[in-house]
């Protein structure tokens, strides 16, 4: 398989995604961005810091004012525009472009309830099972809610799982089963920061990972 490879390193995650995004749907008023896993928006922390009085809002709330119109929504209440599952989630229009960043975590259920990583990396409650479930979600609801030649911008990470012993090319598996796209651009973001060690020493209660990776995709049947 072949397809581009683009390195930008020295930057925050929420950075490059802002270098990502701006390049691949160019910012215009009207054009709209639907991010159904926003979460506490760390994603986006570059884009709110170049704004005034950043507290977020906005779609009606008002305050701030991003260069595209973008539906945030997620299935907890962090007090933004809509609440509901992304299987659910309908648009009133076609939007130019789909954010992507569903929960990655999983492993031990029992650990979940102590672990202060939850409510910001997402449950790892889940069974690798519910995580394909979320690359098929993608697959099937998402070409629906954007326009022709639309795009998604996909985060995700490989992980490694000392429960089980088993290494996760999650990168690999995402681009084998959204058959209903193809792939545009793909970003690698290595994490500096974690020891070579990590994976066989410490039993971590959830799978960890070494690389951020960040995936375009437009809507369209891949070549086969």
């Amino acid at each position: 398989m072949k397809y581009p490879l683009s390195h930008s390193l020295g930057k925050t995650l929420s950075e490059k995604f802002e270098e990502i995004l701006r390049f691949h749907i160019p910012p215009s008023p009207d054009k709209t961005i639907l991010d159904p896993t926003c979460g506490k928006r760390y994603l986006w922390e570059s884009l709110f810091n170049g704004l005034e009085n950043t507290k977020q809002l906005d779609l009606e709330g008002n305050r701030i004012t991003l260069p595209w119109k973008v539906i945030f929504s997620d299935i907890q209440d962090f007090g933004y525009n809509k609440v509901c599952d992304v299987k659910d989630l309908t648009v009133e229009a076609p939007v130019d472009g789909i954010v992507y960043d569903p929960p990655y975590f999983f492993g031990d259920k029992e650990a979940l309830e102590t672990d202060e990583r939850r409510e910001d990396y997402g449950s790892y409650k889940q069974s690798y099972e519910e995580l394909l479930g979320f690359m098929d979600i993608a697959n099937e609801k998402f070409p629906m809610l954007l326009k022709d030649g639309g795009k998604l911008i996909l985060k995700c990470a490989d992980q490694h799982y000392l429960g089980t012993n088993m290494f996760y090319p999650l990168h690999v598996t995402w681009i084998e089963r959204l058959t209903n796209f193809k792939i545009v651009d793909f970003f690698v973001c290595p994490h500096h920061n974690m020891s070579p060690t990590a994976y066989v020493i410490k039993n971590r209660p959830c799978a960890i990972i070494m690389h951020t990776y960040f995936i375009v995709f437009e809507k369209g049947k891949k070549a086969e």
